[in-house]
């Protein structure tokens, strides 16, 4: 604990709390739960939603405050009046967006329109392509979120005395909670989302995976702090779970020391990596760009995880097929990505899409393979990257953290 903080025991109007903050919401079938840390709410100066404040006066540390919105009362409804038709010719796009074709179903930024009144070039915030028209298309300029139920949750973490009563920076919170991406990862209703035009699969080096692997790369994925997160959700998800099948690993494991399953099987691409990985009892290489089919019986594990690498996959929906066939009844499979890949190694869809419509693909993906239920998904962001970590200087932020979990019909 910091010395020069004042902590406090309760909440009160001056106090000053560190707090995650969860927007929960379900889409066909698929429970999303998408988390921001907030370090400094604060009663007075922020916009907090009906009835939160009440709620959060007198509230203690590690309490979890849960308020249930009805569509429109946290994130305005979904207004007609913001969707247009657009011409093809108005797209113009820049180096900064990632995806310089116009898809159906996929995001964009407004500053990459021309002859909208009151849009300029900079403009960041999203509109969807919801549909192809005579010479252009139909566009959705609401939030991503707009027209859903929502539930927040509030988990508060530490709660310290305020030494001013005036001045920071004041924050709205439910579009704190909203802004960058959340809901981007729902598909469109009986439109399906344009992810497999121009060999989405392609890779910028498509020689062979094996000799890219061939030397050792011991480098973290995550910072210790996103590592850490990853670990506790899945311990969190995966317990009682006794044999579990680690695709794509690699030298260093993502599960917690408190969980202790009976059997962990490794597979990946680098002999002396998997050699290095404490948790596996048992490695193979297996080159699943060449080989999708997994090399182990039917119903062999109670858990199958892919962690930081689906998007290496070339044949993800083959290979996610095979984990379901590997996995008991009931099962659980695991998929956990962030912001960081090799550049020459990633397949092209993956590069092209924002981050939350990542969770999207993977999605997709699994509702193709047919064999999986009772999905959810989550998000991490905007956790405090640890000061001595060598990417500090470039984001104050954590890397983020997506992760999709199923289980075997």
């Amino acid at each position: 604990m910091d010395p020069k903080k004042r902590y406090a025991l309760k909440v009160t109007q001056s106090s000053l709390i560190e707090a995650r903050g969860s927007l929960q919401w379900r889409d066909r079938g698929v429970e999303h739960c998408d988390t921001c840390h907030l370090p400094k709410l604060n009663l007075w100066r922020d916009l907090l939603p009906p009835g939160l404040g009440q709620r959060l006066l007198g509230a203690e540390v590690g309490e979890i405050i849960e308020m249930d919105f009805a569509p429109g009362t946290l994130i305005a409804n979904h207004d007609p009046g913001k969707v247009f038709h657009v011409h093809s010719s108005q797209f113009d796009f820049a180096e900064m967006d990632p995806l310089k074709e116009p898809r159906v179903g996929l995001f964009y930024r407004l500053g990459c329109l021309q002859g909208m009144s009151g849009i300029f070039r900079s403009d960041l915030r999203p509109f969807r392509i919801i549909g192809r028209e005579a010479e252009g298309f139909r566009i959705d300029c609401n939030h991503p979120l707009a027209g859903r139920k929502l539930r927040l949750e509030l988990r508060l973490e530490s709660i310290r005395v305020s030494r001013q009563e005036r001045g920071g920076q004041c924050i709205d919170l439910a579009s704190k909670l909203g802004e960058g991406g959340p809901g981007m990862q729902a598909g469109l209703q009986a439109v399906k989302t344009e992810f497999d035009l121009e060999e989405p699969f392609s890779r910028k080096d498509e020689e062979l995976d094996l000799n890219f692997y061939e030397k050792p790369r011991l480098i973290p994925h995550l910072d210790r702090r996103a590592q850490t997160e990853l670990e506790e959700l899945y311990f969190k998800l995966l317990k009682n779970r006794n044999r579990v099948l680690d695709l794509m690993s690699s030298w260093q494991s993502h599960l917690s020391p408190e969980y202790e399953p009976t059997r962990v099987v490794g597979l990946g691409m680098n002999r002396e990596e998997l050699h290095l990985n404490p948790r596996l009892d048992q490695y193979l290489v297996h080159d699943l760009n060449r080989e999708p089919e997994l090399p182990f019986d039917d119903r062999s594990f109670d858990a199958v995880l892919c962690s930081l690498s689906i998007e290496y996959l070339v044949h993800p929906v083959e290979v996610l097929r095979e984990a379901g066939r590997v996995l008991v009844k009931g099962g659980i499979l695991m998929i956990s990505f962030s912001n960081r890949w090799f550049p020459s190694k990633v397949i092209k869809i993956w590069k092209e899409l924002q981050p939350f419509e990542r969770i999207g693909l993977v999605l997709n993906w699994l509702e193709e393979t047919g064999g999986f239920e009772s999905m959810q998904s989550f998000s991490l962001r905007e956790l405090n990257r640890p000061e001595d970590d060598r990417h500090s200087e470039v984001s104050p932020f954590s890397d983020p953290i997506f992760a999709i979990c199923v289980h075997k019909t």
